[in-house]
């Protein structure tokens, strides 16, 4: 059985095609605009990560830092993951002042670095036969918190 109005107006059933394509493209971009909307918003509840520099003066890192051999070693003697480390050697000595990020260390675990990964704010590498050096200091997070380590020279 065939509905009377298609059978009475043939033309009708022509004209059906182009307004439901354009109803199915009007709702497809629509659910589109809301999708990406609901993107950037979720984007935007994303958690702040502090600064490198930033630390939480109750957590302490067990750390062993220093240049043995013309090489950074670096042994983390905890229980805990280290995660986004920055390591800065002559912390506030200006031009002297070198930086290096790692990713992370497993506990308990040591590595040895070459002083490549360190450069300055003009993006020397560090030479540490070339550079005294004065100071290491070390950010990292932990699972209580973003810490920090110094010893000097």
């Amino acid at each position: 059985m065939t509905h009377p109005t298609l059978n009475r107006h043939p033309e009708s059933r022509t004209g059906l095609w182009p307004r439901s394509l354009l109803a199915a493209g009007t709702a497809f971009a629509y659910c589109l605009s809301f999708a990406c909307g609901t993107a950037a918003e979720e984007q935007q509840a994303a958690p702040v990560e502090v600064p490198l520099t930033s630390f939480d003066s109750g957590v302490e890192l067990n750390v062993s830092v220093g240049f043995f051999n013309g090489r950074l070693l670096f042994t983390n003697q905890s229980d805990l993951p280290l995660k986004r480390i920055l390591v800065v050697v002559n912390e506030g000595e200006g031009e002297i002042e070198y930086r290096g990020e790692m990713s992370g260390m497993q506990p308990n675990f040591m590595l040895h670095y070459s002083p490549t990964i360190f450069s300055n704010s003009a993006g020397l590498k560090l030479d540490p036969k070339a550079v005294e050096l004065k100071s290491v200091t070390v950010y990292a997070d932990t699972p209580q918190g973003r810490g920090r380590w110094s010893g000097s020279y």
